[in-house]
């Protein structure tokens, strides 16, 4: 994700208001804001993801696309840690990071 979705003014509410970072906690939404935060944010943040497991996981693997894949993943977890609150992350979140290298090592599963 290389910048927030742009939307028109009014489009939804600030959705940075409605978090509470004393409590790490969402509130104040409305339903269309929600709609919003679904359809819009966690798209961008979780397509992401899920092509870098559609690379890594395919029956060919192109060394080109791991080592590229190396540098983007970092990338890839700071836009998800700009979205998610700091309790969504734990260690295991952070193996991600070792996963095209892994690939590239071992090979196609």
């Amino acid at each position: 994700m290389d910048s927030w979705p742009k939307v028109s003014d009014g489009y939804a509410s600030n959705l940075a208001c409605c978090v509470d970072m004393t409590e790490l906690w969402m509130h104040g939404m409305k339903n269309y804001d929600c709609h919003v935060f679904m359809r819009l944010i966690l798209h961008a943040a979780l397509t992401e993801v899920s092509l870098l497991f559609q690379t890594i996981c395919s029956i060919m693997l192109d060394v080109h696309k791991l080592h590229e894949l190396e540098n983007t993943v970092a990338i890839i977890m700071y836009n998800l840690e700009k979205i998610f609150l700091p309790t969504f992350f734990d260690s295991m979140k952070h193996l991600i990071v070792h996963l095209p290298y892994e690939a590239r090592l071992g090979g196609p599963v």
